[in-house]
């Protein structure tokens, strides 16, 4: 997606954000109704930190944004998956004013303990997709975050 971006003349930036570690046993068990199981059980001790590398990567690109030849105020994120949900906690996160100046997501998850959530009135304009012959339940879990 950053190099299609790139060929687009739009500046990319590639946040490498930490996540729940993952063995190959671990990976297998992922889409299996176990392993949403432990996924969600896992999820509340890693999204802050997640959460903390989003801002830091908000801050880091805004403050260099005259070296990097950007407008400051047009910072979005583009998220896929985790890196979805990420980007949607920037906004639905409470704990601070900063976010993204728009999000596009795809194919994000909504688990339970990061419900409930509000969509604050100062959230930024959102793109969504997924597909909506997904098997994995993400399509069902977007709708629900509209």
């Amino acid at each position: 997606m950053a190099e299609w971006l790139r060929g687009l003349g739009i500046t990319v930036f590639l946040l490498k954000y930490r996540v729940i570690p993952r063995t190959s046993e671990h990976r297998a068990l992922l889409f299996t109704s176990q392993g949403r199981s432990d996924l969600e059980w896992e999820l509340p001790s890693i999204l802050p930190l997640d959460v903390s590398d989003g801002r830091a990567a908000l801050r880091y690109v805004r403050s260099h944004a005259s070296e990097f030849g950007i407008v400051p105020t047009r910072v979005g994120m583009l998220g896929a998956s985790a890196g979805a949900m990420l980007a949607f906690s920037l906004v639905v996160d409470s704990s601070s004013a900063e976010q993204p100046d728009f999000l596009a997501l795809l194919y994000t998850e909504v688990f339970d303990s990061m419900r409930p959530f509000v969509v604050p009135r100062s959230a930024p304009p959102l793109f969504l997709a997924v597909a909506s012959d997904d098997q994995q339940g993400f399509a069902r879990a977007s709708a629900e975050v509209v």
